[in-house]
């Protein structure tokens, strides 16, 4: 089917037979298929079904992939049906694979610096991850992006009227979905005992983290008003969410509220605001006031999953996220 090619960055090819066969090289039994010029795999639908369930977030299939037609395919020239073996080499090279990959791209990026990112991989897909289902926290949200609630009206902020957009929800989506498992996990550990802090206290508390690389930030909102205070919390998170993107001087800031306790989840508000950061020493002041100063990596968060290499301070590969330490000092 015809699409716009030139609209999207990045473009990969797969191919997916149901089929029973012995092992082949499809690229020597079609040999037109060396001619396309798009990364190209050529996958069983029983290797691709078992890729797509242990590698269930975009951000870690596609880290697969790129792996794949970077270094595997021209290493290893998997056959398909016996995608096993590759996947295997992936998982245990995984640190040298992706400081290969980074050295080609020009990046410096070594292979301790994708340590966290490969030792809570292997952990997770052994199942040594305690509390792996708090990954569901972010799961949650992207689908729940998706509904839009008709009976809010725009938001009231700073003497704007803001207006709801259905695009934006796919923007929301998106920017949720490139979130690795491993992180949506220290995200959900995270946001729970805010939710729970939240609840106890009956005040607001929040968690925020943000990426330097990527230029983004963002900000978890739990919120102990009563729906029919709705609209104090959409300004609230409308508020504090340009002040976190002012605060890190970022492109991209995400907010997200949602209730305390055990009503987390029932709705969600969401904000997201994209553009050039801008000077402004008010702005920068009441941000400092507010967030103060990042207190913590989510390697941290990784730590309590289970022991760790001392190596284990870098970051996931792409991202140098920090976060806020709970506030709930604000009613």
């Amino acid at each position: 089917m015809p699409f716009p090619s030139q609209e999207i960055k990045w473009l990969y090819g797969v191919i997916v037979l149901h089929h029973r066969s012995d092992p082949y090289d499809p690229f020597q039994l079609v040999p037109e298929l060396q001619q396309i010029t798009v990364p190209l795999h050529v996958l069983s639908f029983r290797d691709f079904y078992n890729l797509a369930h242990l590698l269930d977030t975009p951000a870690d299939l596609i880290n697969y992939l790129e792996d794949r037609s970077g270094v595997l395919l021209p290493t290893l020239t998997p056959q398909v049906h016996e995608e096993v073996g590759v996947f295997d080499y992936w998982l245990g090279n995984l640190e040298k694979l992706t400081a290969f990959r980074a050295k080609k791209r020009g990046d410096f990026f070594t292979e301790e610096d994708a340590r966290p990112y490969a030792e809570s991989m292997r952990r997770l897909l052994s199942g040594q991850t305690p509390d792996a289902g708090a990954g569901v926290v972010i799961d949650h949200m992207i689908e729940r992006a998706h509904e839009l609630d008709p009976s809010l009206g725009p938001v009231h902020w700073g003497g704007e009227t803001i207006e709801m957009e259905p695009a934006a929800s796919v923007k929301v989506a998106t920017e949720l979905s490139k979130i690795p498992r491993v992180r949506r996990i220290a995200l959900g550990k995270r946001y729970l005992r805010t939710l729970q802090l939240a609840a106890d206290r009956q005040k607001h508390a929040w968690k925020s983290t943000h990426s330097p690389k990527r230029s983004d930030c963002l900000l978890f909102l739990a919120s102990p008003l009563p729906v029919d205070q709705r609209e104090r919390r959409r300004e609230r998170l409308q508020g504090m969410t340009n002040l976190l993107k002012h605060h890190h001087q970022v492109n991209k800031g995400l907010g997200i509220a949602t209730e305390a306790g055990e009503d987390a989840g029932r709705s969600y508000d969401i904000v997201y605001i994209e553009g050039e950061p801008i000077e402004n020493e008010e702005a920068s002041i009441a941000a400092k006031d507010l967030f103060g100063d990042p207190v913590g990596l989510l390697t941290d968060e990784r730590r309590e999953l289970s022991p760790v290499d001392a190596n284990q301070g870098a970051q996931d590969p792409g991202t140098s996220a920090e976060t806020q330490s709970d506030d709930a000092s604000s009613s």
